[in-house]
């Protein structure tokens, strides 16, 4: 999945995003603490989240209010840098077009139906152009859960 040049313009842009790492989830909060009570709903693996508001906790952890309003999660890689329960984002420009081929051409079969199926028909269909946006994670240190893998980018 690749989403458009804009997809992260005005207000999504404005803010920081995350990454469930935590295999298990991360339960929302009411408030900042991992004392207040759960919302209900867990954030599974691999999830992403805008965060509108990140509070430094004296456990700490950095409390995240999730832009959305659906409650607070937060970020534990201080504690437990080889486990944390989110991990943060950023996003990079990217090409659809795979390294050495005419682009010209793609969009040409992209446009006429005649592309060779899979992600690069999908992806470059749905788009509409050929400018684009992939989630990228600096990952760090990796542990065995598999997080060597980047889960943001979903072709």
């Amino acid at each position: 999945m690749v989403a458009p040049a804009n997809a992260f313009s005005g207000e999504a842009g404005r803010y920081p995003w995350y990454r469930v790492a935590f295999a298990g989830g991360v339960d929302l909060r009411h408030g900042p603490s991992v004392e207040a009570p759960r919302t209900g709903e867990t954030l599974c693996q691999n999830a992403t989240l805008a965060v509108a508001e990140e509070i430094l906790g004296v456990d700490g952890r950095v409390y995240l209010r999730l832009a959305d309003g659906r409650g607070w999660a937060f970020d534990d890689s201080a504690l437990f840098p080889h486990d944390p329960s989110v991990v943060r984002g950023y996003w990079q420009p990217v090409s659809v077009v795979p390294p050495g081929a005419n682009a010209a051409a793609v969009a040409a079969a992209v446009a006429n139906g005649t592309a060779g199926g899979g992600a690069m028909t999908d992806v470059a269909g749905s788009m509409g152009s050929m400018g684009s946006m992939k989630p990228t994670m600096d990952y760090g240190n990796q542990n065995s859960q598999g997080r060597g893998v980047n889960p943001w980018i979903l072709n």
